[in-house]
């Protein structure tokens, strides 16, 4: 199982890390969050953001899961619920400061995952997906 998790992971590569990746590199480089944790927080966000391209692929996901929408799996990813609880673990939860904002879009805007990204992500988008993820906001 763990030969066929790491060949699964192999190929995710060639496909490209998408803005999910761009997040997390961003916070591992400037605020030094673990990458793993990193990206735990910030794929609900990267999945609601590309909602409007990857409905299908998120409804598939949430017919392989437990949910039976693509926004339930998103909450579960998230581990939310439909009835709106807040993301347990958002940026502040885990100790990263407002003020590094700005260097956290910079560094995200150039970096090189996201233009593999199923929606294209601008500089305005990158900073509204690190707002949400500072608050916690999954809408």
């Amino acid at each position: 199982m763990m030969l066929n998790a790491a060949l699964m992971g192999g190929v995710a590569f060639q496909k490209g890390l998408g803005v999910t990746h761009s997040l997390a590199h961003a916070l591992s480089t400037v605020c030094d969050l673990h990458h793993g944790l990193a990206n735990g927080i910030v794929i609900p966000y990267a999945m609601v953001f590309n909602r409007s391209v990857a409905a299908g692929r998120l409804a598939d996901l949430a017919r392989r899961g437990r949910g039976t929408t693509g926004r339930r799996r998103i909450l579960a990813v998230a581990g939310g619920s439909e009835e709106g609880d807040r993301y347990s673990r958002s940026l502040e939860d885990v100790g990263v400061d407002r003020k590094h904002l700005d260097r956290l879009v910079d560094v995200a805007v150039h970096d090189g995952c996201h233009p593999n990204n199923p929606r294209p992500v601008t500089q305005p988008d990158f900073r509204q997906l690190f707002e949400r993820a500072f608050d916690g906001d999954l809408t």
